[in-house]
């Protein structure tokens, strides 16, 4: 693993819609870039900030119906891209069937050959 790629966990590559919630406020999430076992990486126009305490969910078919994935998180890093941002979101509580699902929903992609 090189100095550049410290990675905990494997990100995948997803095409999802996340919604989220933080200061109360509702935003919806288009654009997420990937996935792991530890947290998202999305691009929004939602004005976050770093530390900023995220409420998520997403779904995803595994197995049957669409199942729904419940996270509590933590902005840990911006990238601005122009009018939109590129936002790390790190996963500080989640269920542990939720975790389950997730790992399981994990195990069915393939992991990119180039990281981003």
């Amino acid at each position: 693993m090189s100095a550049g790629n410290k990675r905990r966990a494997p990100r995948f590559e997803i095409n999802k819609m996340v919604s989220l919630e933080a200061d109360h406020k509702f935003f919806y999430w288009t654009g997420a870039v990937n996935l792991s076992e530890i947290g998202l990486l999305c691009h929004t126009k939602a004005g976050v900030m770093i530390g900023d305490k995220i409420f998520l969910s997403f779904s995803f078919e595994q197995d049957g119906p669409s199942r729904e994935i419940r996270a509590t998180g933590k902005v840990v890093r911006i990238v601005r891209l122009g009018t939109t941002a590129e936002v790390a979101i790190k996963f500080l509580k989640m269920e542990s069937s939720d975790r389950i699902v997730l790992k399981a929903f994990l195990s069915t992609l393939k992991e990119p050959d180039h990281p981003h």
